[in-house]
């Protein structure tokens, strides 16, 4: 998918080259129509890979590349028995708070990097140069006839 948006894309990119080139007009409505259905495989694209929020998850992603693991991972590798285990024995359980706590000491309080919204600017940013080139391939279309 992402192969076929960058070949059509480019096809039209030529084709509208070649109109400003020789002023041709069925080169000016060959890009306009090459373009199109490469910004429908673009936005097939932008929609199939965005990871979205699951519904109650708090945010997290539920889909795409991006996708956080199940839940139930853990929860399946623990038994009852391992589970009764762990919580009745007093010696696991202090060794356990004892290597939390070491292990919190040892390492600096790190803040938590903010990612705020700068990588939605590179998608954000394409779709508007390719739509500002899709309506300059339109216009140059239309002022052909």
């Amino acid at each position: 998918m992402v192969l076929g948006h960058a070949s059509l894309a480019l096809t039209g990119l030529a084709l509208w080259t070649a109109y400003t080139i020789t002023r041709w007009g069925p080169l000016a409505w060959s890009a306009v129509l090459v373009l199109m259905p490469a910004i429908g495989l673009g936005l097939s694209t932008v929609t199939l890979l965005t990871p979205y929020p699951t519904p109650g998850g708090a945010g997290r992603p539920g889909g795409g590349p991006l996708a956080a693991p199940a839940e139930d991972v853990l929860a399946s590798r623990l038994t009852d028995s391992t589970l009764t285990h762990a919580l009745t024995d007093a010696a696991l359980a202090s060794r356990l708070v004892e290597e939390v706590l070491a292990s919190a000491a040892a390492e600096p309080a790190r803040r938590p990097r903010s990612k705020g919204h700068a990588a939605a600017l590179i998608p954000a940013s394409h779709g508007l140069l390719a739509l500002t080139t899709f309506l300059l391939a339109v216009l140059s279309a239309v002022t052909a006839l």
